[in-house]
């Protein structure tokens, strides 16, 4: 069981759905929701600078791509810098981009050398058991 899963959207609605289901393959001990970009950058700041950091840093992050203010690639920038220089507890930590419909940027962005470490792929949303699976399956070796 992985120890924490990220949910990063601004529609409250999908962050309730990704949690149900996410909640009923018992795959991780805790599920934070975080409802935008600077939510949880807030989040991921506090978390790398606290000494506990690394029991609570999450192993699994879904992350939208369309959000206010800042957006998920926004962000994803913005991660790839703060996970450089936190590489003992971020190592681990998987991403996966979340849209309603596929997102033609996000190949910029899988495809780069930079993001290869932790940007694992975009998944269309909502997310079903046989994707969260697959997911399980593919990066993570849990009971």
């Amino acid at each position: 069981m992985l120890r924490h899963i990220i949910l990063i959207d601004d529609n409250e609605e999908d962050n309730e759905f990704h949690e149900i289901v996410l909640n009923e393959m018992k795959l991780a001990e805790k599920i934070t929701c975080l409802p935008d970009a600077e939510k949880a950058l807030a989040f991921f700041r506090q978390t790398l600078s606290d000494a506990t950091g690394s029991t609570s840093f999450p192993e699994l992050i879904f992350l939208d791509t369309i959000m206010p203010k800042i957006d998920g690639f926004e962000l994803l920038t913005i991660l790839k810098d703060l996970f450089a220089v936190n590489k003992e507890l971020t190592q681990k930590t998987k991403i996966f981009m979340l849209g309603g419909a596929y997102n033609y940027e996000a190949e910029s962005y899988l495809t780069n050398p930079e993001y290869n470490q932790f940007l694992m792929g975009y998944k269309l949303k909502p997310l079903t058991k046989e994707v969260v699976a697959d997911i399980r399956a593919k990066y993570f070796q849990v009971e």
